[in-house]
């Protein structure tokens, strides 16, 4: 747990998209899903399209309680979603999957977020007459709940990803339904429509704020298997700029774009075949990284300057 101030923690927004389809029953694995975190707020959207053909890779820790009845739940039904293109380096391959020329890795965009809503976001964590900030930097059990005028949060240590993380999600309706709208108002529903194949629309599933202070070795992982493609995607942006950017950041490994396999398999297959690089993304206010499944990643190994926290939301 870090002690240090929580008055100048750097914030992101991470998203995650699910497609059901048939309104299928939300898999229980969806409610471990693991988001890359320093303090973010991990947000998930599920579509009502795809069922997924097998189930979601699972972490190590549990991080989180369950709220899998908030998110399907909690959207309206809407007319069909006017699409655009949220990332003109990103084409799709005829596998289906998808190809970023300017990050030279699979199924993995960078969008622009409105700064006020941003800023939206990052008043639910440091707003209010008691912050949910100050509730963060107080707690001391490995577990606890967090109410605030927004709703009430679930807050886990998490001692196994090789940092003093702390996962902060939403625990009621109406900690969820604030996210919600939120996420409707930034229009990631409008674009991400392409990219998540769904029948109707696309829909929160779940939000986070995870903060840490350093990282001291890399927890490389994919949030996704193979199988999900871009039926769930995760979403991650600083609700603040960092002081710190030499290091503290994120890798991932990234690929040259994969030829087309006779035989089966595809390019995605070719994608997994191919030589891999380590790269790094530098976190902007102002600028998402939206993932699905087959984009390795981890925390770069670092800490906040003069013990700043890093806050995102995932």
């Amino acid at each position: 747990m870090c002690h240090t101030s929580l008055s100048d923690v750097d914030t992101s927004f991470c998203l995650s998209t699910v497609s059901l389809r048939q309104h299928d029953a939300i898999p229980e694995q969806l409610s471990t899903l693991r988001s890359f975190s320093l303090l973010f707020l991990a947000v998930l959207a599920c579509g009502s399209s795809l069922s997924l053909p097998q189930p979601l890779a699972l972490p190590t820790t549990r991080c989180g309680r369950a709220t899998a009845g908030f998110g399907p739940q909690a959207s309206l039904a809407r007319a069909p979603l006017a699409q655009t293109e949220p990332d003109p380096d990103v084409h799709q391959l005829s596998d289906g999957s998808f190809y970023n020329e300017r990050l030279r890795a699979s199924n993995v965009w960078e969008v622009d977020l409105p700064s006020d809503l941003v800023d939206e976001a990052a008043d639910l964590f440091y707003g209010g007459r008691v912050a949910l900030s100050e509730m963060v930097q107080g707690q001391h059990e490995p577990y606890g709940d967090m109410a605030t005028a927004a709703g009430t949060f679930f807050c886990q240590k998490v001692t196994s990803w090789n940092s003093d993380l702390l996962w902060v999600s939403v625990d009621d309706h109406a900690a969820f339904a604030t996210f919600e709208e939120l996420f409707q108002r930034m229009r990631l529903p409008e674009q991400f429509a392409s990219v998540v194949p769904h029948r109707a629309v696309l829909r929160l599933y779940s939000a986070f704020f995870v903060v840490r202070s350093r990282c001291d070795a890399p927890s490389w992982h994919t949030d996704y298997w193979p199988p999900v493609g871009t039926d769930a995607l995760t979403l991650i942006t600083p609700l603040r700029d960092f002081d710190e950017t030499d290091s503290f950041q994120l890798r991932y490994q990234s690929h040259q774009q994969p030829a087309a396999r006779s035989g089966g398999g595809g390019e995605e297959a070719g994608a997994s075949a191919a030589p891999r690089e380590e790269r790094r993304y530098a976190y902007q206010k102002g600028r998402a990284i939206v993932f699905g499944s087959r984009f390795e990643h981890s925390t770069e190994v670092g800490s906040g300057r003069d013990g700043q926290v890093h806050l995102t939301q995932p």
